[in-house]
């Protein structure tokens, strides 16, 4: 069994700990609690499986839609695809990108939707 630290190396961001130590629960996964005293954290650390941690980070992983697609997706495609995660109520988050053909930001979707969305639709990633 590992830490969320062990198995990502960096301290957690963003409350990442108690959104896996939720999921763990609701899995009904079973997990262990291990004293740290290290110079910069003194506490408790939970520990899980490699393979639990493994399902929650793809299930909750955020791509935009050209890592998910491998090519561009143009401004009718991400336009559908933003109405139907905020018809969904499904979680948004953004990045800033800049490379020679685009500056600015994109909207990032869990793969878990983009896969439905684009199952549902029958749109080819390719």
């Amino acid at each position: 069994m590992i830490s969320l630290y062990e198995y990502t190396g960096k301290p957690d961001e963003n409350g990442t700990g108690l959104k896996v130590n939720a999921y763990a629960r609701l899995k009904k996964q079973p997990f262990k609690q291990r004293e740290l005293n290290l110079k910069n954290y003194t506490g408790k650390v939970f520990l899980y499986t490699k393979e639990f941690l493994d399902e929650y980070f793809k299930l909750n992983e955020m791509l935009s839609l050209y890592d998910y697609l491998d090519k561009p997706s143009g401004m009718k495609l991400g336009g559908e695809v933003c109405k139907e995660a905020v018809t969904s109520q499904e979680r948004i988050e953004e990045r800033e990108v800049s490379t020679p053909n685009y500056k600015g930001n994109v909207h990032l979707y869990r793969r878990e939707f983009l896969d439905k969305y684009f199952n549902s639709k029958q749109v080819t990633k390719s």
